[in-house]
Parts: C-alpha cells; sequence; structure tokens
C-alpha cells in the first residue's frame, strides 16, 4: 500500500483525528529532565463565548442502549476529568492559531481559564490537559514560539494539540499559577498525549523522535517518573519506548493498576483507517493488539474499576474510508463510542451518533467526530469530546455497559446454568453471595473438551488486597497455556479492602472452591483436581487455600458441607509471614487491611500461611523475584523452608533480575517469563492429571 505523504498524514491528523504478538522493546534511558523554576501570575477569568453546541441539547437526551448523553460544555475540546475535586479541565480553541486550557464543574459552574495572558507559559497553543490523580497537578502541551511553523493555516493546524508539532510538554499547578517545561523539543518534532498513571508516579506522552518529509516523522513513547519535590513537579529515568516498531503512537493512559500502557498505534506505511488500539504490559513487555480490522480506532480508555474500555470507531458507519488528502477533504471521519471489556472481547457499538434513526442520531447527516474521552469515578460514565464541523462541545454519557450487541472477540454471557462448550467463555458468573454482595468469577473452556471431567485452574489476582480484578495481574498471562494445556480456567474477584477487612478475602475465595465442587457436574470438572495460582495479594491467598482446612475457620457461608482444600498451588511472589514483613513503612497495609494496630498484632499471625502449615499439604511451587521490593524474597525462602520442614513437596524459583510482578530490573529476567508460565503448565500436569 502506498504510503500518506507526512505532512498530509499530520495535517489529516489535526483536521480529523485530533477533532475527534509481543514486539521488541526499544528502549534509552535519558537524562533527567530540568524544569525550570516555576513562576507565578494572577489566576484569569474565562470570558469566552458559547457557540451553538456541537451535538445535543442542555436537558438529558435517551440515547441508543441505555445511553444518555447531556451537554457539559457548549465550547470545548479534550477532556480530563479529576476524581478527587470532581472538575473537568479541557482546551478551547480560538481564532488564529490560539488556544487554552479551562477548568469548570461538572455543571458548567465556575468556569475559568488556566493559561489566558499568562506571561508564564507560551501563549499559543495550549492544550491536551490531565490532571494528575491528586488533582493538585495538571499536565499539558504548550506551542513553542521559538520554533518555525508553517505559515497561516496549515501551520496553526499542525500545531494543534491534537497534532502536537513544536508542542512541549508542560506541567501546572491546579489554579494555573504556576507552570514548570518538562520537554524542550527540537524544530519539526513535536509531543502529544500526556498522561499520568492511576498511582501519579509515572507520566508517559508520544513524541517523534526522527522528523521525516515536511514534519512528521517516527513517533515513539516517552515514560517517565513524576514525582514532588520540594513543592515543585519532577520528571526523571525518562525511557523511550517502541513497542511492535509502529509508526505513530498516540498514547491513552494507564491500566487501573498502572501495569499495562494503552495507546493507539498505526503500522509502518499505513494510513489512519489502520489505527488500531494496543495495551503495552510494562512489566512482561508483552504487546497486545485489541482492535484489527480496517477502522479507525483512537481514544482508548481503562475504566476505573479496570473492567471495561471505551474507544472511538470508524466502524458499522457507512463512510468513504479515505487513503489520500483530497478524499478525505470530501469524505470527513465519522466516529462513534464502542465499549469493550479489558481483555479485549465482547465488543461493541455504545452511541450512535451517526445513525440518523437513533435518538442521539439527529445530526448524523451532517457528520459527527466523538474524540478523546474521560471516564467519571464511577464506571459508568464519561466526558466526551464531540464536533460536528468546527464546533466542538463536550458532554456526559451515562450508560450500562452491559446492554450493547456482540460484534467480534470471544462470546460473552451471563447464564444462570453453564453448558460446557470447546474455547467458550462465561464472564461475571456469581459464586457467592458473602453479606448479600454477589462475587464474580469468569470461566473458561478449552480446546477440545472430551468426555472426562476437566482439571481446574483457578487463578486469584493481586492488587495489596485492595485493587485489582479477575481480568489482569502478573498471573493472568498464565491463562492462555493452561488452556492449551486442557484446563478450565477460572478466575476469582473477591472483595476488597478497606471496604471489607480480612477474612473477607479468604472467606470469598474458599466459598468459589466450594461452590465448584458443588456443580463439579454442571462445570464438567473433575473436585478432586483443583490448582490454584496467584500473584502478590493473590500469591498470598493461594498460599492460604493450600495450608489452611476448616479448623482455621475460615470456611463460612454457602456450600458449607463442600471442602475448600486445593491439590496444587502456584504462589508467585506472595507474602507468607505477615509479622517479618510489614516494616513500619508497610504497617499501613496490615492497618487498612488486617485491621493491625502494630506488627506484633495476632491478626497478622492468623493471616500468614506459615502459621497453618502441616505435611498433608498440596505441592507449592514458588516463583520469586530476586529484586522485589515490594514482598521481599525472604518471604517466600521462608514458606519454601517451613514446607519442605513440614515434609511438604516444594520447589522455589528465585528470578534473576526480577521486581515486583517480575519486573526487569538490571537485565533480562532469568528464567524468562514464557519459560516461567511453561514452569507453571508443567507443575500442573505433573500434580492434577
Amino acid at each position: 500500500m502506498k504510503k500518506l505523504p507526512t505532512l498530509a498524514m499530520l495535517i489529516l491528523f489535526g483536521l480529523f483525528a485530533a477533532a475527534c504478538q509481543r514486539g521488541q522493546l526499544a528502549r534509552a534511558t535519558e537524562p533527567t529532565v530540568t524544569i525550570a523554576a516555576p513562576t507565578t501570575a494572577p489566576l484569569a477569568a474565562a470570558g469566552t463565548p458559547a457557540p451553538t453546541p456541537a451535538a445535543v441539547a442542555t436537558k438529558p437526551t435517551l440515547a441508543s442502549a441505555n445511553v444518555r448523553v447531556k451537554l457539559l460544555q457548549a465550547q470545548g475540546g479534550r477532556v480530563s476529568w479529576s476524581h478527587a475535586k470532581n472538575l473537568l479541565v479541557f482546551d478551547v480553541g480560538g481564532k488564529e492559531g490560539k488556544s487554552d486550557v479551562y477548568i469548570a464543574r461538572l455543571d458548567g459552574a465556575d468556569k475559568r481559564c488556566l493559561t489566558c495572558d499568562k506571561k508564564d507559559v507560551p501563549q499559543l497553543q495550549n492544550g491536551n490537559p490531565e490532571w494528575h490523580p491528586s488533582g493538585e497537578w495538571i499536565v499539558f502541551q504548550a506551542q513553542d514560539p521559538a520554533l518555525q511553523s508553517l505559515p497561516g493555516a496549515a501551520g496553526n493546524f499542525v500545531s494543534s494539540p491534537g497534532i502536537g508539532i513544536h508542542n512541549n510538554i508542560w506541567v501546572m499547578n491546579a489554579d494555573g499559577s504556576k507552570f514548570w517545561q518538562v520537554t524542550h523539543v527540537q524544530n519539526r518534532h513535536g509531543t502529544l498525549h500526556p498522561q499520568f498513571s492511576p498511582d501519579g508516579t509515572k507520566i508517559v506522552w508520544s513524541e517523534i523522535i526522527q522528523p521525516g518529509d515536511g514534519m512528521g516523522g517516527q513517533w515513539a513513547i516517552k515514560l517517565g517518573d513524576f514525582s514532588i519535590v520540594s513543592g515543585e513537579p519532577r520528571v526523571t529515568n525518562i525511557q523511550t519506548l517502541t513497542p511492535g516498531n509502529l509508526e505513530l503512537y498516540e498514547t491513552h493512559g494507564f491500566s487501573p493498576d498502572n501495569r499495562k500502557l494503552i495507546f493507539s498505534g498505526v503500522p509502518q506505511g499505513k494510513y489512519y483507517y489502520d489505527m488500531d488500539i494496543y495495551t503495552y504490559d510494562l512489566t512482561t513487555q508483552q504487546l497486545t493488539r485489541l482492535t484489527e480490522n480496517d477502522e479507525w480506532d483512537e481514544h482508548a480508555h481503562y475504566s476505573p474499576d479496570g473492567k471495561w474500555i471505551v474507544w472511538i470507531s470508524s466502524t458499522d458507519i457507512p463512510q468513504v474510508k479515505a487513503k489520500s488528502l483530497a478524499e478525505m477533504e470530501q469524505n470527513p471521519l465519522k466516529t462513534d463510542v464502542w465499549i469493550m471489556n479489558a481483555d479485549g472481547s465482547n465488543k461493541r457499538r455504545l452511541t450512535r451518533f451517526n445513525d440518523p434513526n437513533a435518538p442521539e442520531g439527529r445530526l448524523a447527516r451532517d457528520g459527527l467526530i466523538v474524540g478523546d474521552m474521560a471516564w467519571g469515578p464511577d464506571s459508568r460514565s464519561f466526558a466526551a469530546k464531540i464536533q460536528r464541523g468546527r464546533v466542538e462541545s463536550i458532554v456526559l454519557i451515562e450508560f450500562d455497559p452491559r446492554v450493547g450487541v456482540t460484534l467480534r472477540g470471544d462470546p460473552t454471557t451471563t447464564p444462570q446454568t453453564i453448558e460446557p462448550k470447546p474455547g467458550a467463555t462465561y464472564r461475571d458468573m456469581t459464586y457467592c453471595t458473602p453479606d448479600g454482595v454477589a462475587q464474580k468469577m469468569d470461566v473458561m473452556y478449552p480446546r477440545p473438551i472430551g468426555e472426562k471431567p476437566l482439571p481446574v485452574a483457578v487463578y486469584i489476582h493481586g492488587g495489596g488486597w485492595t485493587a485489582g480484578d479477575k481480568s489482569g495481574g502478573a498471573g493472568s498471562l498464565d491463562a492462555r497455556e493452561l488452556l492449551a494445556r486442557g484446563y478450565l480456567v477460572v478466575s476469582l474477584n473477591y472483595r476488597l479492602a478497606p471496604q471489607y477487612k480480612w477474612p473477607a478475602q479468604i472467606t470469598d475465595v474458599k466459598c468459589a472452591i466450594r461452590h465448584l465442587r458443588a456443580h463439579a457436574a454442571m462445570y464438567h470438572l473433575d473436585s478432586n483436581k483443583i490448582g490454584v495460582w496467584g500473584s502478590s495479594a493473590g500469591g498470598h491467598l493461594v498460599a492460604m487455600l493450600g495450608t489452611t482446612d476448616q479448623s482455621a475457620g475460615f470456611d463460612v457461608g454457602e456450600y458449607a458441607d463442600q471442602s475448600s482444600r486445593v491439590q496444587a498451588v502456584v504462589d508467585l511472589f506472595g507474602p507468607a509471614d505477615l509479622p517479618a514483613m510489614l516494616n513500619e513503612r508497610a504497617l499501613v497495609i496490615g492497618q487498612t487491611v488486617f485491621g493491625a494496630t502494630s506488627r506484633d498484632d495476632p491478626i497478622l499471625v492468623k493471616a500468614s500461611p506459615v502459621t497453618y502449615i502441616t505435611p498433608d499439604d498440596p505441592p507449592f511451587l514458588i516463583l520469586q523475584g530476586d529484586k522485589d521490593n515490594t514482598v521481599p524474597p525472604e518471604q517466600s525462602q521462608i514458606l519454601y523452608d517451613k514446607l519442605k520442614a513440614a515434609g511438604v513437596p516444594a520447589t522455589l524459583v528465585i528470578v534473576k533480575n526480577a521486581g515486583h510482578g517480575f519486573a526487569p530490573s538490571g537485565g533480562d529476567i532469568s528464567p524468562s517469563r514464557a519459560e516461567l508460565t511453561k514452569m507453571i503448565g508443567n507443575f500442573f500436569d505433573q500434580h492434577l492429571k
């Protein structure tokens, strides 16, 4: 396919896109960014006129698939939603190549400009703002006036925040009174879409690393550490990432567990209708392509609870897929919002702004572009940029994510009963309802399924007992291998602290094992061949499953006539001896999760797997990084030594150059992550088949 000239691509991207496997990792560590000293300026009030809204009326409108759309800002573009302060920050385009960053409440009150007439920040194109999770900082792009741009309208387009040529990354405080410059790009370079990690310790953006003809070239992902030192923001340890060797990388943020990057990408030599959504696991360096079609897929964001991803797509919208600048000018892009599960399954269209037969499609004949989005804290609503022609507005979209038609991906259902089928996946099955709170699991069947009941591998996610989801975590990478080996794979959610303190977590997962045994015939499983694996806090819970029986007092609730014992345990860097692990710094976890008042609190002993070890415990495989600063290697060594002393079959594998989650530290990890997955499969084969 012929390659679109680079400058034309960028102009198109500004006019339309901005409006709106495993890959090799190329990484280069760069010096610490020196951020200029802060400057102060009085807060400017906003006095921006409000043009006709792009898409909807001010009253809520019932849209397709139980979606409600409400106008938030009649004039506004790329948007970010602070959950800490319940405020929006967004950019507003003006005349003569000028745009600025504004802040407002969701009801539109207290709108004010943060960058207008500020002498300490460039007064050209300012935009693409993003909140720090604390609500105290905002990262944004600002056009560098010292760099030579194209004259006239073309220069304004390519330097706009949605294209980012000659844009630098800046940080300001929440009231716009102090500004710090992060990057200093050269001529014909640029930046795009800066984002903070959910824990606030990382920052990511896209940047041109090699300009090509015109003002395009090779883009890359930039990832750095973000910290506050003496009241000033610092960006350090910047890395350059090019997973999959794509041509364009457009960053959209992180997964809620801070583990994955999510971004849009265009392969070398392709067009923007070949743009797809990707995730990149920072721990395993695994690149995953979530969309794969000849459509325009962009602006993907994880929901705060980690269950969903929304993105914009041209899929199912009749339109000419332009392959040149002239075609694009005659046939503008049209997009709507789509939603999928976090693993890329169950894709379905959420909005129908471009469907004249839909309630929200009254302007469909004009063609609308849905642009960037920002989730609300409830994972059931988000703010989105809507564009019709040159008019940009911000709307609130509220929805039920369960509603919609499955288009592609593995079929997922929520049945009351399960019919075992080769390759079938049943999501969000209720296994127990402690205190009236339904706990969910996903059930995945291998191919093929024989007449013989299946061995079971149950996965328990990590997240410090306070976060995480059954669809993620370090151990989730092993599910595909286990399915290929013929295991019924079950992944569990459980109640999380601090809302539910210990022992809710262990009583939930024990109830799940009892549930599986009670319904062995329905699931077509062998109740005498149940293995468990889990990482971090999940590693702790699987170790507790392996060492405790009913006498420990954790078998409460439903299916009391069934056993929660398991036949094999794989513990990935899980805490084993809590009193020995919880130093003063980590004691806050003991308080939040276990309600412990000190490291000598008896509750920590009762919550430690080493307390319950007996000779009849099942075999253990323990995998531990040698440079893990979250769960020290001594924890796995203590568990291994006590298991061996009791005569329990146990294997300890220390993974070299591996931090928490097997993140590389000081070199490639050894054994590799793929080799560890094989070890887990071999271990289960040995003890469950």
